[in-house]
């Protein structure tokens, strides 16, 4: 194997979604008393299965695979086909900055929530955090990593360097991607709860 770094990838995917589950039945304790949003999850795709708990997952245990196979097939093509080096360097880039950086979001989260639960007196009163709030907290840690990426970029432009940057803009879209589907889902909720108003009743606001 030309770049066994690649076999970094599948583990980090794995640890990625098993953190998001550890950490999602921890905040469910002290902390989401006091602190309560309306998705641990910001990915639509994943919220259901983290909700469950789900700790065998198919559909991500296929994905881990699917994307191992892929860069494993780079790396064996490099041999005979170099100019393939560049591509597998740019996206072991964005995926490993990826999710390293999802893992070290977890990370911190799960060592806030055990803080927590050690020191019960550290936090009172209750808040409730919008679905949007989250994304939007979520998207302006992204540009904390993306402005020194991109720095780093403008003073050594490698193709792993430039993957890594690749990956914060591609998460930044993510989450507009989200946002766009959250709002259009509570927009016909509202729509599916809201009386008619042809007799001037006001509308029902969604509550979370």
């Amino acid at each position: 194997m030309h770049h066994p770094e690649v076999l970094a990838v599948p583990f980090a995917m794995l640890a990625d979604y098993y953190l998001t589950l550890y950490g999602s039945a921890l905040s469910s304790k002290k902390y989401g008393r006091h602190l309560r949003s309306e998705h641990y999850e910001l990915n639509p795709r994943w919220q259901l299965t983290v909700t469950r708990r789900q700790w065998l997952n198919p559909r991500h245990l296929f994905l881990v695979g699917a994307v191992t196979f892929l860069l494993v097939l780079f790396d064996a093509m490099i041999g005979r086909y170099p100019e393939f080096t560049k591509f597998l360097h740019f996206f072991v880039g964005m995926i490993l900055t990826t999710f390293l950086c999802l893992i070290g979001r977890h990370t911190c989260n799960i060592l806030l929530f055990r803080y927590v639960a050690r020191h019960p007196a550290s936090l009172s009163g209750e808040a409730r955090f919008s679905h949007e709030l989250s994304l939007a907290i979520s998207q302006y840690q992204i540009l904390m990593v993306a402005i020194p990426l991109a720095a780093a970029v403008a003073a050594n432009p490698t193709d792993f360097m430039i993957g890594a940057l690749a990956s914060q803009v591609v998460l930044l879209y993510a989450h507009l991607v989200w946002g766009a589907k959250y709002r259009k889902a509570n927009r016909d909720r509202v729509r599916d709860i809201e009386p008619d108003n042809r007799d001037g009743l006001p509308s029902v606001e969604p509550e979370f």
